[in-house]
């Protein structure tokens, strides 16, 4: 797992965001999360919007793409 606060793609992702992140990179639900299900959708929302992509999969790919540094 990313360390909280680290830079994903040059952008800082908070520990939430990363957590739904990672999850959903692992094709897991969100209610293994512990959250609900619209409070998953806005930091998972918010992550693509920093990144800069459109869908899950590809703020997944930028997610490995960091891990494999």
């Amino acid at each position: 797992m990313i360390d909280p606060g680290m830079f994903v793609e040059g952008v800082s992702l908070s520990r939430r965001q990363l957590q739904c992140l990672e999850w959903a990179a692992r094709g897991k639900t969100i209610e293994g999360l512990g959250i609900k299900r619209p409070t998953a959708k806005h930091h998972l929302d918010r992550t693509k919007e920093k990144l800069g992509v459109e869908t899950n999969v590809q703020a997944g790919i930028a997610l490995k793409a960091k891990k494999d540094d």
